[in-house]
Protein backbone atom coordinates (compact mmCIF):
# COMPACT_ATOMS: atom_id res chain seq x y z
CA UNK A 1 0.00 0.00 0.00
CA UNK A 2 0.75 3.52 -0.81
CA UNK A 3 0.70 5.94 2.57
CA UNK A 4 1.79 8.77 0.47
CA UNK A 5 -2.02 9.57 0.44
CA UNK A 6 -1.99 10.55 4.32
CA UNK A 7 0.26 13.44 3.21
CA UNK A 8 -2.48 15.89 2.56
CA UNK A 9 -4.41 15.19 5.27
CA UNK A 10 -4.84 18.11 7.10
CA UNK A 11 -2.75 18.07 10.92
CA UNK A 12 -6.19 17.47 12.80
CA UNK A 13 -7.92 15.13 10.29
CA UNK A 14 -4.82 13.18 10.27
CA UNK A 15 -4.33 12.74 13.90
CA UNK A 16 -8.02 11.50 14.18
CA UNK A 17 -7.17 8.90 11.34
CA UNK A 18 -4.50 8.06 13.74
CA UNK A 19 -6.05 7.16 16.84
CA UNK A 20 -9.41 5.66 14.74
CA UNK A 21 -6.11 2.99 13.11
CA UNK A 22 -5.26 2.33 16.60
CA UNK A 23 -8.67 1.91 18.15
CA UNK A 24 -9.60 -0.63 15.51
CA UNK A 25 -6.16 -2.54 15.37
CA UNK A 26 -6.40 -2.90 19.14
CA UNK A 27 -10.49 -3.93 18.84
CA UNK A 28 -13.15 -4.74 21.68
CA UNK A 29 -10.47 -3.23 24.66
CA UNK A 30 -10.18 0.13 23.00
CA UNK A 31 -12.77 2.45 23.73
CA UNK A 32 -13.37 6.54 23.30
CA UNK A 33 -13.05 7.76 26.53
CA UNK A 34 -16.45 9.24 27.27
CA UNK A 35 -17.60 5.54 27.24
CA UNK A 36 -15.80 4.49 30.25
CA UNK A 37 -14.53 8.16 32.08
CA UNK A 38 -17.61 9.90 33.73
CA UNK A 39 -15.01 12.87 33.91
CA UNK A 40 -13.39 12.44 30.44
CA UNK A 41 -12.49 15.75 29.93
CA UNK A 42 -10.75 15.41 26.03
CA UNK A 43 -7.08 15.01 27.40
CA UNK A 44 -6.36 11.66 26.15
CA UNK A 45 -7.52 9.69 23.40
CA UNK A 46 -8.50 6.24 23.73
CA UNK A 47 -9.30 4.30 27.16
CA UNK A 48 -7.54 0.26 27.42
CA UNK A 49 -10.27 -1.57 29.13
CA UNK A 50 -8.50 -4.04 31.68
CA UNK A 51 -10.70 -6.94 32.70
CA UNK A 52 -11.89 -5.59 36.28
CA UNK A 53 -13.33 -2.66 34.56
CA UNK A 54 -10.26 -0.12 34.96
CA UNK A 55 -8.91 1.45 32.27
CA UNK A 56 -5.62 3.02 30.99
CA UNK A 57 -5.42 6.47 29.82
CA UNK A 58 -3.60 5.92 25.84
CA UNK A 59 -3.12 9.21 24.18
CA UNK A 60 -2.09 8.04 20.23
CA UNK A 61 0.59 10.74 18.47
CA UNK A 62 0.60 10.52 14.78
CA UNK A 63 3.28 11.73 12.01
CA UNK A 64 4.39 11.84 8.96
CA UNK A 65 7.96 11.16 7.97
CA UNK A 66 9.45 14.00 6.48
CA UNK A 67 12.62 13.60 3.68
CA UNK A 68 14.40 16.25 5.73
CA UNK A 69 16.29 17.26 1.80
CA UNK A 70 12.98 17.83 0.59
CA UNK A 71 11.15 19.43 3.33
CA UNK A 72 11.04 23.18 1.49
CA UNK A 73 10.85 22.35 -1.74
CA UNK A 74 8.04 23.64 -3.53
CA UNK A 75 6.16 20.33 -4.38
CA UNK A 76 3.44 17.90 -2.85
CA UNK A 77 3.75 16.94 0.63
CA UNK A 78 3.41 13.39 -0.41
CA UNK A 79 6.75 13.54 -2.70
CA UNK A 80 8.41 14.83 0.73
CA UNK A 81 7.59 11.76 2.48
CA UNK A 82 10.81 9.71 3.23
CA UNK A 83 11.63 6.14 4.02
CA UNK A 84 13.99 4.99 6.35
CA UNK A 85 16.87 5.32 3.96
CA UNK A 86 16.59 8.78 3.57
CA UNK A 87 17.48 11.60 5.76
CA UNK A 88 14.24 12.25 7.52
CA UNK A 89 12.22 14.43 10.38
CA UNK A 90 9.58 12.85 12.48
CA UNK A 91 7.49 15.57 14.75
CA UNK A 92 5.12 15.05 17.06
CA UNK A 93 2.83 17.13 18.32
CA UNK A 94 0.46 18.53 21.40
CA UNK A 95 2.26 15.56 23.32
CA UNK A 96 0.30 15.91 26.96
CA UNK A 97 2.48 13.81 28.95
CA UNK A 98 0.91 14.62 32.48
CA UNK A 99 -2.56 13.10 31.01
CA UNK A 100 -2.29 9.72 29.71
CA UNK A 101 -0.12 6.43 31.15
CA UNK A 102 0.65 5.04 28.14
CA UNK A 103 1.69 6.45 24.69
CA UNK A 104 1.16 5.06 21.19
CA UNK A 105 3.47 6.55 18.60
CA UNK A 106 2.26 5.92 14.96
CA UNK A 107 4.77 7.38 11.83
CA UNK A 108 3.95 6.72 8.72
CA UNK A 109 6.55 6.45 6.23
CA UNK A 110 6.11 6.33 1.96
CA UNK A 111 5.93 2.79 2.00
CA UNK A 112 4.78 1.55 5.85
CA UNK A 113 3.22 2.14 8.97
CA UNK A 114 5.42 1.65 12.40
CA UNK A 115 4.43 1.60 15.88
CA UNK A 116 6.14 2.60 19.12
CA UNK A 117 4.34 2.02 22.68
CA UNK A 118 5.61 3.99 25.48
CA UNK A 119 4.66 4.30 29.45
CA UNK A 120 4.74 7.72 31.09
CA UNK A 121 7.84 7.52 32.58
CA UNK A 122 9.71 6.36 29.85
CA UNK A 123 8.26 9.59 27.70
CA UNK A 124 9.11 11.79 30.16
CA UNK A 125 13.03 10.68 29.97
CA UNK A 126 13.05 11.90 26.71
CA UNK A 127 13.61 15.75 25.53
CA UNK A 128 10.72 16.74 25.22
CA UNK A 129 10.10 20.00 24.00
CA UNK A 130 7.45 22.74 25.17
CA UNK A 131 4.76 23.77 22.66
CA UNK A 132 4.73 26.94 22.88
CA UNK A 133 6.65 29.52 25.08
CA UNK A 134 3.48 30.42 27.04
CA UNK A 135 1.72 27.13 27.12
CA UNK A 136 3.19 24.68 29.73
CA UNK A 137 1.09 21.26 29.33
CA UNK A 138 1.92 20.00 25.80
CA UNK A 139 4.94 19.30 24.19
CA UNK A 140 7.01 17.82 21.17
CA UNK A 141 9.28 15.54 19.94
CA UNK A 142 11.81 15.67 17.20
CA UNK A 143 13.79 12.44 16.05
CA UNK A 144 16.06 12.37 13.06
CA UNK A 145 17.98 9.68 11.06
CA UNK A 146 20.81 10.65 13.61
CA UNK A 147 18.80 10.02 17.14
CA UNK A 148 15.96 7.33 15.91
CA UNK A 149 17.15 4.59 17.95
CA UNK A 150 16.10 6.98 20.95
CA UNK A 151 12.41 5.92 19.48
CA UNK A 152 12.76 2.40 17.75
CA UNK A 153 13.91 0.70 21.09
CA UNK A 154 9.94 1.27 21.77
CA UNK A 155 8.68 -0.11 18.44
CA UNK A 156 5.61 -3.05 18.31
CA UNK A 157 4.66 -4.89 15.40
CA UNK A 158 0.69 -4.41 14.38
CA UNK A 159 0.28 -7.88 15.65
CA UNK A 160 1.69 -6.80 19.25
CA UNK A 161 -0.67 -4.08 18.71
CA UNK A 162 -3.31 -6.02 18.14
CA UNK A 163 -2.65 -8.09 20.77
CA UNK A 164 -2.66 -5.50 23.87
CA UNK A 165 -5.29 -7.30 26.34
CA UNK A 166 -5.09 -6.57 29.96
Amino acid sequence: MDYRKLADLSPRVFGKWGENYVKEIIGDSAKYPSEVDENFDGTYDLALVLKNGDFIRVEVKSTRAINTELESENIPEYEKMASKEDSFKLHFQHIKPNFADLFIFVVVWKDMIEFYLMLRKELLKMNLERQTRDNDIERQLFFYKYNYDELERYMISENELRGLNF
